[in-house]
């Protein structure tokens, strides 16, 4: 853990300790999986009440796009906009943003909350980002009650739908990210307190296999498997996608036919990460080319089709993102903060902002492993030190020595 002493607002973060593990245990036990209205609505609600006691304009903002189908079921999904009483038109905010929805469902057998040790705490989405909002939200009560408050023009937006892709809220980002300077996203940092510098985007693809049932006793020469189309067509795409550099993993094989039939249909699903955006095209150049040109073996008389596409795009780094890690490298350092930087293969709000033009840096959450599993844990030390990085950046904006020209 970082030394607090002699930090900005050290005395302030100190005291909101507290608060904020009691906030954390309580958000983290309402649960707000993807799917769950009733959970989304009462973590919504939950969220609301917190930041109603500051001088702010709240609103629950309709998501204005569409939930895929493998997303599960649709309705109505609400997104939290914030913004303090003094922000004037013409102002060019700070985005600070985060998803209150987390995996884990009401169905889920990952439901409570456990501490493990004085340190580290245990419990569904307590790292993803139930974190990550605490932090967010305690920077910015310290901010509107110390000597910087009404200097820093900054909007909040959370959203409901990023752990199934934000295409619901896809719109509302994009929106964000023409209004504001650049962006602070709240997702969660390595246990070690790693920033994540690049992200591979991610795509979703279907593909179906329609062959000729059979007996399997009397005919079965008259048939065309597709399941063994399919299997074969499969372990070819594979090695496309290897030779690309992508991840490349195939699952959802489905097929339902009676064993004595000569199955006539079969289909599967492929997530597909890659670096780059047209790394999605060359994979889909491959796709198009096999499911057309499959004629050998098993595959013979076989019809492919394919559909789906890129859902999250790479969050590729450019000149004014470089200059924001800098910025928030030397905040850093000036904290006793250590700063390391990784690429990953996992997507996030940021990867969208950074495609809507917005520089961000997007894991300013809270420390912490094993998320998107029964074992995700807090390092509990982290909820002070991010808000005082949080903090950090905040003073060295308003100062006008965050961002060198």
């Amino acid at each position: 853990m970082m030394s607090l002493v002699n930090t900005p607002y050290s005395n302030q973060i100190e005291a909101a300790v507290p608060e904020m593990q009691k906030l954390l245990v309580e958000w983290t036990s309402i649960n707000s999986g993807s799917d769950s209205e009733l959970g989304l609505l009462n973590m919504l609600s939950a969220l609301e009440r917190e930041f109603s006691n500051l001088p702010v304009n709240i609103e629950r903002v309709l998501c204005p796009g569409e939930t895929p189908p493998e997303a599960g079921t649709e309705f109505s999904r609400y997104a939290l906009r914030v913004t303090p009483k003094h922000l004037k038109a013409g102002d060019r905010p700070i985005l600070l943003n985060g998803h209150y929805d987390t995996v884990y469902g009401p169905e889920h057998a990952f439901q409570k909350v456990e501490r493990l040790s004085e340190e580290r705490l245990k419990g569904p989405g307590v790292t993803d980002m139930k974190g990550g909002l605490v932090v967010l939200l305690t920077a910015v009560k310290i901010l509107e009650s110390s000597e910087l408050a009404g200097q820093l023009p900054w909007e909040v937006l959370i959203t409901p739908d990023e752990e199934i892709g934000s295409s619901a809220s896809d719109p509302l980002l994009r929106d964000a990210a023409e209004r504001c300077c650049f962006g602070l996203v709240y997702e969660s940092a390595y246990v070690d307190g790693g920033f994540v510098h690049s992200r591979k985007g991610s795509g979703v693809y279907t593909i179906e296999a329609h062959g000729k049932p059979a007996h399997v006793g009397r005919n079965y020469e008259e048939g065309r498997n597709a399941v063994l189309g399919l299997a074969q067509l499969c372990t070819s795409l594979q090695g496309v996608a290897n030779d690309l550099g992508l991840i490349a993993n195939v699952g959802r094989f489905q097929a339902d036919s009676p064993l004595n039939v000569v199955a006539d249909y079969a289909s599967c699903a492929w997530n597909v990460r890659a670096s780059r955006l047209g790394d999605f095209s060359a994979f889909e150049r491959a796709l198009e080319v096999l499911t057309e040109e499959e004629k050998s073996g098993f595959a013979d008389g076989i019809c492919f089709t394919w559909s789906g596409g890129m859902k999250r795009p790479p969050k590729e780094v450019n000149d004014a993102t470089q200059a924001l890690y800098d910025a928030v490298e030397r905040v850093a350092h000036e904290l006793g903060l250590p700063v390391l930087w990784r690429n990953t293969g996992g997507g996030a709000d940021g990867s969208n902002l950074a495609a809507y033009g917005l520089p961000n840096i997007d894991n300013l959450g809270v420390r912490g492993d094993a998320i998107h599993s029964e074992d995700e844990f807090i390092e509990l030390d982290s909820l002070p030190e991010r808000v005082s990085l949080t903090l950090g950046i905040f003073k060295a904006v308003v100062e006008g020595r965050f961002l060198k020209e």
